[in-house]
């Protein structure tokens, strides 16, 4: 909505194949002329809270964009163009306070705004203004929003162990609020699932060797925001994306930054699903049930799949996905750490 999101779009329909007719190279051109919207930031290496409202969230997503359009360079050969995008998909790194551990606004003078409350999605400025810094959301949602570099953010938050108890505790219970919450629907804390930046966040469990929290959490979710009566969808629809998460968490398998063209592979809510991604279909089985929501083995085409993730490749080229569940988490199931999804970058 804030940045350029046509462009992770069309990067990942011709990644995928999925884009005839269209010229990737001339594609490239267009949408690198169109990323000129927050050409300020290239100085700087950030949009300015001096400068604009929502200035973190606005980094933080023109960033995204960035590295889709890396990707893109790179696969019509601008090598150089692709290197000076994805240092400027490194712009979250700018916004990041190691005092408070979240991105936060700065000016333009290198300073962060002042007060500071990451669960605040408004403050008063000193000449009686009210304004944001994040969009439609706070520090703590914003946090996540690095689907393109998330063993960058790992990394930023202190490793793997820091990172999942953070996840834990943005998940955890939050204090009673007074200020009105602006799309802020569907909370598990300050998880928000009526809103887009945060319909990633429970698969980054997966990210760290804790799959069968993003199990836990996904299934709970499905099981409780999604309904058939007139308030059936915990949030605003918004070109799809409600309906689209639940279709794809149903199925077992979300595309964390799409881009990539990898998918993480979670418990399904369905017994039997065929896709028509390819020639031949690609048919996902499971025993799914109320109490089965753990995924205690998984096979691809026969074989044994320990990576908690597939490729779009692997879809598009038909076969099965074929999930055995159970009522009790397999901790060890997708934990090697060479098992983790690929970073996308």
């Amino acid at each position: 909505m804030i940045g350029q999101h046509s462009i992770p779009v069309i990067v990942e329909a011709i990644a995928k194949g999925l884009a005839s007719g269209v010229d990737p190279a001339r594609a490239y051109a267009l949408l690198k002329e169109g990323e000129k919207r927050y050409g300020a930031w290239r100085t700087a290496g950030y949009v300015s809270a001096d400068d604009e409202d929502e200035s973190s969230s606005k980094t933080l997503e023109a960033a995204y964009d960035d590295a889709a359009l890396a990707r893109l360079a790179s696969m019509v050969g601008r090598e150089s163009d692709g290197r000076a995008f994805i240092e400027s998909s490194r712009a979250y790194t700018k916004l990041f306070d190691p005092e408070t551990g979240f991105f936060r606004a700065r000016r333009s003078n290198g300073t962060f705004v002042t007060p500071f409350d990451p669960r605040a999605t408004s403050r008063d400025t000193s000449d009686g203004k009210h304004v944001r810094d994040y969009t439609e959301g706070n520090a703590w949602e914003y946090l996540w929003f690095v689907p393109h570099d998330v063993p960058g953010l790992v990394t930023l938050l202190g490793g793997r162990v820091s990172f999942a108890a953070k996840l834990d505790a943005f998940f955890g219970p939050r204090p009673e609020r007074n200020e009105p919450l602006l799309d802020m629907t569907g909370l598990i804390g300050e998880y928000a699932q009526g809103n887009e930046p945060s319909h990633h966040v429970a698969f980054l469990y997966t990210y760290v060797g804790q799959s069968y929290k993003t199990q836990a959490r996904v299934r709970e979710i499905v099981d409780t925001m999604y309904t058939t009566g007139r308030e059936g969808l915990p949030g605003n629809e918004d070109c799809g994306q409600m309906s689209a998460w639940y279709v794809l968490a149903s199925l077992g398998i979300y595309p964390v930054n799409p881009p990539d063209g990898i998918y993480v592979v979670t418990s399904p809510n369905v017994r039997r699903a065929e896709l028509r991604a390819g020639r031949r279909p690609f048919v996902i089985t499971s025993n799914a049930s109320r109490d089965n929501r753990y995924i205690q083995s998984v096979r691809l085409n026969g074989a044994p799949l320990e990576r908690p993730w597939i490729r779009h490749a692997e879809i598009a080229n038909g076969g099965t996905l074929a999930f055995t569940l159970g009522p009790l988490p397999n901790e060890r199931w997708g934990r090697a750490p060479d098992a983790m999804p690929p970073s996308g970058r």
